[in-house]
């Protein structure tokens, strides 16, 4: 290849011609280091000496020749144009902080790419800045060429239809063109509804023909996956607390810029193995599918409840503890009293029909009930007794947890990793594994009402007598008598055990609004937050 670099900036010029040295061993670049272009004029003759006509040809351009402001960068454009009729074979890239001016209509018809200078200078070594100009060379000269994207196939679900919503459709071919470009066979699926404003996304194929599978979470913007990529790290805030924990944990990479300004990735590791979801709503086959799908379910209750053991209380942090980590926000609160509005008269067409039982409470005064906790909610998560805090993932979710084929168990997506009450980890698993396995064979849970039927098995009464074998959903049943054993065994048991009902609460609130959710699975959530709240004993705080 051959590189030209037409920039006023030394330093500007000399990262970039390194960061190409390292990419692009053997390739012509001129000009030399420290020999900047100030003048239009310079630059019309560095181009007829130095480039040549053609594709393999790379202009690098920046917009602001003459000083560093937009409007010097939006005049650049009708210079740049006039640099273009010389060498239109060209492959040509922006080399600029002002990509709002590239992304002009005027502008997209003469360059191939965009490599933004702010981008590449929050990259720390030498080494991810020539990995981050490679990827911005290889797009644009495949825009360049009209060179055939590789083929992928995207699996439907609400997840995907979130990230089509906030990411336009190309999005994806300069995903896999950064980091599947040799791939066959590539499928797609999304591991999260995207609620947060980020995606993560399940990337599967074959390279040469051995498996390839990466985890990417994907944003819009820089700082909604940052903190991710180093709280673990030796200089994260919480290097050196979790042990066992941690090793499962798999290390989020630094954020990559996508090109074009569409937003930002991180690799998760490298992963293999299907998703705990995965194994639990799928058939699975065979006895050695059933034993490695049950024993990582196992060996994750393992390393929580040993995280559990380090579990600690600070009584001088408490209540700005709780605060932060299970305060309902705006949003949730919003969310909810929706919900308290909505879902009355669903429940009362169910009681007419029979299908309301005689010792539940009154759709009226069940959500009467629910509205006023969201109310009160700050007094009352302030009327449980101290908790006992410890670092968790905090999403634990079964679309976070890889299985291997050994059973082995990796974590991803640590956005919410954090000190939570002891419990929370495992309690929100458990709601999930119901919310979204229980009836989910052909939709059953969408179409019929079988609140009777879940109701029998009630949440987090914790009184360890059920089967496993016979119950509605046998992972959330293993889930909560292996915490249930756990917590009686523990000097502070009855403690512990309202933590566990109040991280209940706190999930089955926003849960209750969850629009991919049938409205049955919402008005059980519903039934079960009236049933945790008499356990907590919050009858009188609630009251009218």
């Amino acid at each position: 290849m051959q590189f030209l670099v037409i920039e006023n900036n030394r330093s500007a010029l000399d990262l970039l011609i390194l960061a190409l040295r390292t990419s692009f061993t053997g390739s012509t670049i001129a000009p030399k280091p420290g020999n900047t272009t100030d003048k239009w004029s310079s630059a019309d003759a560095l181009l007829a000496k130095e480039a040549v006509d053609e594709a393999g040809q790379i202009i690098f351009c920046d917009l602001a020749l003459d000083s560093d402001d937009p409007a010097d960068a939006r005049a650049g454009l009708e210079r740049v144009r006039n640099l273009f009729a010389i060498k239109p074979n060209a492959t040509w890239i922006a080399y600029t902080s002002f990509t709002e001016i590239v992304e002009l209509d005027e502008a997209r018809g003469l360059f191939h790419g965009i490599l933004n200078k702010q981008d590449l200078s929050r990259y720390r070594t030498p080494a991810e800045q020539a990995a981050f100009v490679a990827r911005i060379v290889q797009s644009s000269s495949a825009q360049r060429t009209g060179e055939k994207r590789a083929v992928y196939f995207v699996e439907d679900s609400l997840g995907m239809r979130t990230f089509f919503a906030v990411f336009p459709d190309p999005v994806l071919d300069e995903l896999i063109a950064a980091e599947c470009s040799q791939w066959k066979e590539i499928n797609i699926c999304a591991l999260s509804a995207g609620y947060s404003g980020s995606s993560l996304l399940a990337i599967r194929g074959k390279k040469e023909g051995v498996p390839r599978h990466i985890v990417v979470k994907i944003a819009p913007r820089r700082d909604l996956i940052e903190r991710e990529s180093r709280v673990l790290n030796s200089d994260g805030q919480f290097f050196g607390e979790t042990e066992e924990f941690s090793q499962k944990c798999a290390r989020a990479q630094e954020p990559k810029s996508l090109p074009k300004h569409f937003g930002y990735y991180s690799l998760q590791g490298a992963i293999a193995g299907p998703t705990l979801a995965a194994l639990y709503a799928d058939e699975p086959g065979s006895m050695a599918a059933i034993d490695g799908r049950d024993s990582g379910l196992r060996t994750l209750i393992d390393i929580e409840l040993v995280q559990y053991a380090r579990g600690w209380k600070d009584t001088v942090n408490e209540a700005k503890r709780r605060s932060h980590r299970m305060g309902l926000s705006a949003v949730d609160k919003h969310r909810a009293k929706k919900t308290c509005h909505d879902l009355p008269e669903m429940a009362e067409v169910i009681s007419d029909q029979g299908g309301w039982a005689a010792d539940w409470p009154k759709p009226s005064e069940l959500f009467s009930r629910i509205d006023r906790m969201v109310d009160r909610w700050e007094v009352l998560l302030s009327s449980v007794s101290p908790l006992c805090w410890v670092l968790q993932h905090g999403d634990l979710n079964p679309n976070n947890v890889i299985v291997d084929d050994a059973g082995q168990i990796t974590f991803i997506d640590l956005a919410r990793l954090d000190h939570w009450p002891v419990g929370y980890d495992l309690c929100r698993l458990i709601i999930q594994f119901r919310i979204r396995l229980t009836d989910r064979n052909r939709g059953t849970d969408w179409i019929q009402n079988n609140l009777g039927r879940w109701r029998k098995e009630s949440l987090f009464a914790l009184d360890g007598t059920a089967d496993p074998a016979v119950t509605l959903c046998t992972p959330a049943t293993v889930c909560e008598q292996r915490l249930y054993s756990w917590m009686k065994q523990q000097s502070d048991a009855q403690g512990l055990i309202q933590g566990a009902r109040l991280c209940a609460v706190f999930d089955l609130i926003r849960i209750i609004s969850y629009s991919d959710l049938s409205p049955y699975k919402r008005l059980w959530a519903a039934l079960e937050l009236w049933n945790l709240a008499e356990l907590l004993g919050w009858q009188d705080n609630l009251l009218v």
